[in-house]
């Protein structure tokens, strides 16, 4: 019995190491081209060149010693220090940190992971690192390398970067893609007990960033609930700020709140605790003064600081906030808050609305921001209903009302919440 037990053992830790070095194709074939190299060339003395492209496009079981031979021809630094059961408790760690909203966890581990290059585990690390980090080009670019060692991850791995490829696709803005892929991953045998929770979160994002209020209703519920059965309490409080951001945009009151949600934040989430209090008129000054300055929530905040002064004759807050805006590095995957004021300020009322057009209504169709879409529709409406031309003006609202319906239609298969049927005979 301990002979079998003893010979599983092996051979199970066997399959995990062959596993675990089947994701270095790609970057070996990288490596090597970036040193001008052959297969040939590289697989002199070791093994054959055909023994290289197989290892290359990840079809065969890698060899430990012929692995540590190549990389050293290739000049790369490999240590056994990092071994297949150290990779797997790192992979746990990362998943369960973020699963509990643990960032600074995250943080650690793809801290620890830095110098490994070559395996799927600790790539699924860096992923959800850069999704806690929500920088877009990272995440797209580590999504698309692991999409291509699918056929190297076991059932687990299989699952677990589904749910980061969703959690990506969220962080980047594209919530309708995000909903597309967790309904497609729950129908599958891949979507864990362990995940139930976190899927209904990221489902309660996307579907109130596409307009589907009811839905996220009722995923905010789920999740709490399950959140509240772990003792989870900063995913608690984060859900807390997804349900006002909702009640807002439906011009809802937002929940009365004490600043105990403030104790359990992490600081991103504390800067959109304080630009909702601020758009719902909870004194806005203090309330902006509070995001950090390196914050991408800081620019919106003082773009709305400055209408409050523009509005209220404060012409001395409105120079100050004027002054920070304009001083804020700007973001490629960001509005230019700053540029809007200035457009704003112009006093031509004809470039505004054609701005608003040009840069506005893209920017918030990309993002699925239905807030920002009314926002700007009704500016530019407003501004057409002003010169008497009020047949363009019905055709914005019917399209801004037509984007949103696409959108719930793609991805919901319902109507947006509350969303009427256009009247297209009121154009005559």
């Amino acid at each position: 019995m301990v002979f079998r037990f003893r010979k599983d053992v092996a051979r199970r830790r066997a399959e995990k190491i062959r596993y675990f070095f089947r994701a270095v194709g790609m970057h070996i074939r990288k490596r090597r081209k970036a040193l001008k190299m052959t297969q040939e060339s590289l697989s002199k003395g070791i093994c054959s060149n055909t023994y290289i492209s197989k290892m290359e496009t990840n079809s065969i079981a890698v060899n430990e010693d012929s692995l540590m031979l190549v990389m050293e021809r290739m000049e790369l630094s490999y240590s056994l220090e990092m071994n297949v059961d150290e990779q797997l408790n790192l992979f746990d760690r990362a998943l369960d940190a973020f699963l509990a909203g643990n960032y600074e966890e995250v943080e650690k581990v793809g801290y620890e992971v830095r110098n490994v290059t070559f395996a799927i585990l600790t790539d699924l690390c860096r992923l959800v690192r850069d999704i806690v980090r929500g920088s877009a080009k990272d995440i797209v670019s580590a999504t698309d390398n692991l999409s291509r060692c699918l056929d190297s991850m076991d059932h687990h791995a299989f699952g677990v970067f589904m749910f980061y490829a969703a959690a990506g696709l969220v962080a980047i803005d594209r919530p309708g893609d995000a909903i597309d892929l967790l309904e497609e991953f729950e129908t599958t045998e891949y979507a864990s007990i362990k995940l139930g929770p976190m899927i209904q979160y990221l489902k309660a994002v996307g579907y109130g960033r596409t307009g589907r209020y009811g839905k996220a209703y009722d995923a905010i519920r789920a999740a709490e609930t399950a959140f509240l059965n772990q003792k989870n309490y900063r995913r608690l409080a984060e859900l807390a700020v997804i349900r006002m951001e909702i009640d807002q945009v439906q011009g809802h009151p937002i929940a009365w709140d004490d600043g105990s949600l403030l104790e359990v934040l992490d600081p991103c989430f504390r800067d959109r605790y304080h630009l909702l209090r601020a758009k719902a008129n909870i004194d806005p000054k203090t309330e902006v003064g509070l995001i950090r300055p390196a914050s991408r929530h800081r620019g919106e905040g003082l773009f709305l600081i400055a209408g409050f002064c523009r509005k209220s004759g404060d012409e001395a807050g409105f120079r100050v906030a004027s002054d920070e805006l304009n001083a804020i590095e700007k973001r490629a995957d960001a509005l230019d808050y700053a540029k809007w004021l200035e457009r704003l300020g112009a006093g031509d009322e004809v470039a505004y609305k054609d701005y608003l057009i040009a840069e506005v209504l893209p920017y918030a169709e990309q993002i699925c921001d239905f807030s920002l879409l009314n926002r700007a529709t009704d500016q530019i409406t407003a501004i057409l209903v002003k010169r008497k031309r009020y047949k363009d003006a019905l055709q914005y609202a019917i399209k801004a009302r037509r984007f949103m319906r696409t959108v719930a239609k793609a991805f919901c298969g319902e109507m947006p919440d509350e969303l009427p049927e256009d009247d297209e005979s009121k154009i005559e």
